[in-house]
This record gives structure tokens, C-alpha cells and sequence, in this order.
């Protein structure tokens, strides 16, 4: 089963690196290719964690996989969301840097408290 998510993932990676060089050739913007594609492959890791359920590990236990996508998809569409925003809306770092934290903190409460309702 995690073999069919590399290769989707994979394919995925293709298409949105494809995706951010066309973008940013039109607007003849190179630097908007990583930032862009960090928010695609953001968003492709949310999907992908809303889709993915609960997976049973060799021995038994459990491994959830849906948190670990959808926080290091939120994490890669943050970043590449504050690095634009920080580019159109430059002296703003501070505000970017607290949005971040904001953002940082709430995704640790949220994860703890579904951990802990689980237990």
C-alpha cells in the first residue's frame, strides 16, 4: 500500500514542478517556481491526509498517517504562503514570523489533543 503513494507522489511532484515553471515563465517571475511548488506539494499532502486513513503496522500497533500528511502539508503550503506574502508585502517579517508561530503552536494543540483523546 505505501508503495502506491510513492509513485503517486512522485507523479504528483513531476506535474507540480511542471506546473511552477510554466506559472512563473508567464509571469516572468523565477523565483514564484519554489514558493509555488511548495504550496502544491502542500496542498497534495493535505489531500493525500484527508484520504489517507488509519494503518495497521506489521506487528500489530498502529501508525496514523493522516497527522503526518496534513502537518507537513500545512508546514509546506505555510511556508511557501508567508515566503509570497513576504515578497508582495515586503517589511513584514515580523508579522510573518508571528503567523508562523501562530500557526506552529495551534497544529501542536491540535495534534496533542487528538492524541490524547485517543488514548
Amino acid at each position: 500500500m505505501n508503495g502506491s503513494y510513492d509513485s503517486l507522489t512522485a507523479g504528483f511532484v513531476l506535474v507540480a514542478i511542471a506546473v511552477a515553471i510554466l506559472v512563473a515563465g508567464f509571469l516572468n517571475e523565477w523565483w514564484v517556481a519554489l514558493p509555488l511548488l511548495l504550496i502544491e506539494c502542500g496542498a497534495y499532502a493535505i489531500i493525500l491526509g484527508t484520504v489517507v486513513g488509519v494503518r495497521k503496522e506489521p506487528e500489530g500497533s498502529r501508525r496514523y498517517d493522516s497527522p503526518y500528511f496534513i502537518f507537513w502539508g500545512t508546514f509546506l503550503a505555510i511556508i511557501g504562503s508567508l515566503w509570497l506574502l513576504n515578497a508582495f508585502y515586503p517589511e513584514n517579517l515580523l508579522y510573518i514570523v508571528v503567523a508562523f508561530l501562530v500557526w506552529l503552536g495551534l497544529t501542536i494543540i491540535a495534534l496533542s489533543l487528538r492524541r490524547r483523546a485517543k488514548a
